[in-house]
């Protein structure tokens, strides 16, 4: 067996290169051209009738997707965050209105509650699965608490159960921010479909895309139609219900990206499938190393791997995370570090947002006004410093024999440090 690159070795465990996941093929290619030749690129209009909606290809992708989801209505954004934004908007979340948000996520998931200056509370993360800790949630409520953003992190799906439970007692909107879980399930039910607004990706490096872009899915009627107002202007003349948090943005999405995600959306299954196999062989490569734990399933879920996070224990090796990711980019099989606690990030700190007079984070309760300090979220902590790194299995076209490098890799690393 060589040495490690990082140590003097002279072979590195994948002699080459990474190569960047490509999901597209000649019906997403086809398609593509149809509307370029079409000469439609957009078919919204800011009018009472159905170009208020969108055009023919975004009013089938958000048919089509419905359908596999399981809900009545999906509306298309031009990106997640996007569709996070307007979540917060239709569910009438206003000035001071406390969200909770699980401490290790991409920051979409919290920014999306400033934008309507609702104030982000973080809470504590599970170990094992990564997600929202239920109990962490429950200690974070206030008087001012009016939501929960729920994200199924890396693929796999939060504690619904608890969660629900949680949300009717205290009488809480619930987002679920799908973005790394589409066809994700949480006790056989597809995730999305639990809270009041369901948001999903076609990012770049998601398992489906079409560049940029994003959906949420709902089963109520009004909470479509303002998903629909804040989308597109909020101009239409005609809706009956309550105007406020109307303002509206151009969160819209092109006959062009509606197109391939058709053509994705059709695939996913089989795209979905192609990433959970692969990392079910990794996992199984994996298993025997005493001092990594490969992703958990918990029963009656299924994960997606969006990431494949790692849980590793370096204590007494003179390994850190830092060292590990630098061996393993040598090796040329990179993992990385996983999310930093959000409330690390200068926002929280300075707590500066609109203007220099600390809005809105001067609206906090007084039961969360230390919600950013260091020491707020352990597990999260520990996590990111500690104990955490994740390989993007999402982002990379990979194969058996490219897989078949990891033991290899991980064979080096135990040799040399444990």
């Amino acid at each position: 067996m060589s040495k490690l690159v990082f140590n003097g070795g002279n072979t590195p465990a994948f002699n080459g290169k990474l190569v960047d996941y490509n999901p597209f093929g000649e019906e997403e290619k086809k398609a593509a051209i149809a509307v370029l030749e079409s000469g439609n690129l957009s078919g919204f209009v800011a009018t009472g009738d159905k170009r208020f909606y969108g055009g023919e290809k975004v009013r089938e992708f958000e048919s089509l997707f419905s359908a596999r989801i399981g809900t009545k209505y999906a509306v298309s954004f031009n990106s997640a965050t996007s569709g996070l934004v307007a979540a917060i908007g239709a569910l009438k979340l206003s000035v001071g209105d406390e969200v909770i948000v699980p401490a290790q996520t991409m920051s979409a998931s919290a920014a999306c509650a400033l934008a309507y200056s609702a104030i982000p509370v973080f809470a504590d993360v599970e170990k094992e699965t990564y997600c929202i800790d239920p109990k962490s949630l429950r200690e974070k409520i206030s008087e001012k608490t009016k939501a929960i953003v729920v994200v199924h992190l890396y693929g796999h799906p939060a504690n619904m159960a608890e969660i629900l439970s949680i949300a009717k007692e205290f009488n809480l909107k619930i987002i679920e921010d799908c973005s790394q879980a589409p066809t994700g399930y949480y006790k056989n039910q597809n995730v999305g479909t639990f809270g009041d607004i369901g948001i999903f990706s076609f990012n770049f490096h998601k398992h489906i895309n079409c560049g940029e872009g994003g959906i949420a899915v709902v089963n109520d009627e009004e909470l479509r139609e303002r998903l629909c107002l804040i989308r597109n202007h909020g101009e239409v003349k005609g809706f009956q219900g309550d105007l406020s948090h109307t303002v509206g943005w151009n969160f819209r999405l092109t006959e062009l990206q509606a197109a391939i995600a058709i053509e994705q959306t059709k695939k996913i299954d089989i795209l979905v499938g192609t990433k959970q196999k692969q990392a079910q062989k990794l996992t199984s490569l994996l298993s025997g190393y005493k001092w990594l734990q490969t992703p958990v399933v918990l029963e009656n879920c299924s994960h997606v791997y969006y990431d494949f996070p790692m849980r590793l224990n370096l204590e007494g090796t003179g390994l850190d995370l830092d060292k590990l990711r630098k061996i393993t980019a040598l090796e040329n099989l990179p993992i990385t570090d996983s999310y930093k606690p959000l409330y690390w990030f200068p926002i929280y700190q300075s707590q500066i947002c609109y203007g220099k007079d600390h809005f809105p984070f001067n609206l906090l309760s007084e039961k969360n006004k230390n919600n950013y300090q260091k020491g707020s979220c352990p597990n999260a902590e520990s996590l990111y410093e500690k104990e955490c790194l994740t390989f993007e299995i999402c982002s990379y076209a990979l194969t058996d024999d490219i897989l078949d490098c990891f033991p290899v890799m991980f064979d080096k690393i135990t040799k040399e440090y444990f």
